[in-house]
């Protein structure tokens, strides 16, 4: 009987495959989505990680500043000089590199009718032979001054090979006399070696290694000369431990517990915080391409289980004639469940089938990984949702008595109509409620979440009322149909079946939704992304102004202002540094603007913040520098230290005001 019952099953599909095909859309559109987030996912993690591990594969140990926003301690991105050569100077370590690098250009001459050019790098201090991590396509490593390797993408870029030359600033030559407000001199580099550039997620400008540490000596000289606080300037120390390689480790963070600023990490250890970091800033993505997945599986899941209650009243003569033949009750709901089950496994393969085929077509630089724990995954998932979803009906089954198979259709039990009728109502009311809450707390804050929730509450609002308008549609049919007529025919088959009206109701009000949703879901996330960035970046173009006279900047200011498509200019001149005992990461200058600019630029509430005697701060730099409202802050410039109000706005702003 259970192999009889199973082949019923699985031919029932096929003989109403038309009647499933709404089902079997909206599952292959949940599993196409949920393969999709996984893959991402899955593939992201992979190329951070296999980044991440080639990056500290020659090293035992990494030493870096606590981030604020993971640790809980407030310091600066990079290491200072007297920070890292206490670091080098530990008893555990063997040798070390103190990573220290800083935007440039490779300068490309005019020749012929090829006009003069840049090609943006990031240049580094070269390591010792031991410490680089990078594999060398051709050449070797420099060894001497004016000596450069470069990246394969950069030599493609710029023609040029081993042996040749490139122009870069001499970063070298700078001393504490030099005015930097002046281009720095050029020097033509030889071309040693040349490396393969890693490659993926966020990978940045090419990196060029010089010899020396010109780039360290350059970024501490223009910090002095710019006064920049604070003064760090490695981004990391990448440390050879002496052997046994665990107990110098432990040494090692012993050593440095007394610096709360600093955190020491073995390999495996940064591996995984650089993969938390990056994956951590991809997640809005992923939430977003989830949230489609999870909406379209729950709107399958009404459909789902209003096919089946029509489904399984349709057959109730099939199911019937099954329990004259000896089917139990369970194994009637059992066959059923199979059903249900191959249907979501089969729809979900269709959807998995064209995840996988759309990365193959879309994967043309080779990052996708392929993991097949992705599509087990999302199958998994969606053949779960389908027996959840067919659950109620299926069960229902179990009262269709054996003499049901002289009848044809029947209609199974419901609730009694007036207590339906109330749930409805009710939970309506519920949904209507959340929704208009959720929607006014998303626009008035701009909360792309809560706007998202909202519109989701929406649809589900919509699938719950969608059976309260089949009686307000009966009794309009019964008003305006002609006798005879198409109207009056529908009527009839509407009355005698109200639980078929329903469901047929439902499903057209969730594929509504289910459109409107989506398309509501990605207008208003786009809104409410352009309306936060709008909020926190007033600024469409930025540019730094190595100008002394302050007459000219103003000149300047006033220009811009007056060209076509600009609204507004701003010019923000440096007046000081704010004395502070916090050891904060935020850059301590406060800069003086034109009132009346920052008002347009920010609105009312900024322009009237921001008056004589007061530095206007946002909350972040607030909580940074441990400062309330109203509390004195001593500013000192180049003459003279005043004191001046804290005045702190929930906006972003740049600095300090």
């Amino acid at each position: 009987m259970a192999t009889t019952l199973a082949t019923v099953a699985f031919s029932n599909l096929g003989k109403h495959r038309l009647r499933f095909a709404l089902t079997s859309i909206g599952i292959a559109i949940s599993a196409f989505f949920l393969t999709a987030v996984l893959l991402i996912n899955t593939s992201f993690y992979d190329e951070v990680r296999q980044a991440a591990g080639q990056k500290y594969s020659t090293a035992d140990a990494v030493v870096e500043t606590t981030n604020k926003f993971t640790q809980g301690d407030a310091t600066d991105f990079l290491l200072s000089k007297e920070q890292a050569d206490r670091v080098m100077s530990l008893p555990a370590v063997e040798s070390a590199w103190a990573v220290a690098s800083t935007y440039s250009v490779i300068h490309t001459r005019a020749e012929g009718e090829q006009a003069e050019s840049t090609y943006s790098i990031v240049q580094a201090d070269m390591p010792t032979e031991a410490f680089f991590p990078y594999p060398l396509k051709e050449g070797s490593l420099p060894a001497s001054a004016h000596q450069i390797v470069i990246t394969d993408r950069a030599a493609e870029a710029l023609s040029v090979g081993v042996g040749g030359t490139v122009v870069l600033d001499d970063l070298s030559t700078v001393t504490e006399q030099t005015d930097l407000t002046e281009p720095l001199p050029q020097a033509a580099y030889t071309v040693t070696g040349i490396y393969e550039r890693p490659t993926g997620y966020r990978a940045g400008p090419d990196m060029v290694f010089t010899t020396g540490n010109g780039v360290a000596n350059y970024i501490e000289r223009s910090q002095a000369y710019w006064v920049i606080t604070p003064d760090g300037i490695y981004e990391q120390v990448l440390l050879k431990l002496k052997d046994p390689t665990s107990t110098s480790l432990v040494e090692l963070k012993q050593a440095l517990a007394s610096s709360p600023g600093l955190t020491v990490s073995s390999v495996e250890e940064q591996i995984k915080n650089d993969v938390g970091k990056e994956v951590g800033s991809y997640t809005a993505l992923l939430s977003i391409l989830f949230g489609f997945g999870a909406l379209s599986l729950l709107m399958s899941s009404f459909i789902i289980a209003s096919t089946y209650k029509v489904h399984a009243a349709a057959r109730s003569r099939e199911l019937a004639l099954l329990r004259t033949l000896g089917a139990t009750r369970l194994a009637v709901v059992r066959m059923l469940l199979v059903e249900a089950a191959a249907l979501g496994a089969l729809s979900s393969l269709a959807g998995i089938v064209t995840a996988y085929l759309a990365a193959l077509v879309f994967n043309e630089s080779g990052r996708i990984t392929f993991n097949p724990l992705a599509g087990a995954l999302a199958m998994l998932v969606c053949t779960l949702v389908t027996l959840a979803a067919v659950l109620k009906p299926v069960w229902a089954t179990r009262t269709i008595p054996p003499v049901a198979a002289l009848n044809g259709y029947q209609e199974l039990p419901n609730a009694p109509r007036t207590m339906h009728t109330w749930a409805y109502v009710v939970l309506c009311l519920v949904l209507t409620l959340a929704t208009v809450v959720c929607a006014l707390a998303g626009l008035q804050e701009s909360h792309a979440g809560l706007i998202m929730l909202a519109t989701v509450l929406a649809a589900l609002t919509f699938v719950v009322a969608a059976p309260l308008l089949v009686a307000p549609g009966i009794a309009l049919l019964r008003i305006f149909a002609r006798p005879y007529s198409t109207a009056a025919l529908a009527h009839s088959n509407i009355a005698q079946s109200r639980a078929s009206a329903s469901v047929t109701v439902r499903m057209v009000f969730i594929c509504a939704a289910f459109v409107s949703a989506a398309l509501t879901g990605y207008s208003t996330m786009q809104q409410s992304f352009m309306a936060e960035l709008d909020r926190d970046y007033p600024y469409d173009v930025e540019a730094v102004l190595a100008e002394p006279d302050a007459a000219r900047l103003q000149e300047i200011q006033r220009q811009v202002s007056q060209l076509d498509g600009v609204d507004a200019a701003l010019v923000a001149l440096p007046q000081g540094s704010v004395v502070t005992s916090s050891d904060s990461w935020f850059s301590t200058t406060v800069y003086s603007v034109d009132p009346e600019t920052i008002t347009r630029l920010h609105g009312e509430q900024i322009g009237q913040k921001l008056t004589e005697q007061t530095v206007l701060l946002s909350q972040a730099y607030a909580d940074s520098f441990r400062v309330q409202e109203g509390q004195r802050l001593s500013i000192e410039g180049t003459r003279d230290a005043v004191e001046l109000t804290v005045s702190i706005t929930p906006d972003t702003l740049r600095g300090l005001l």
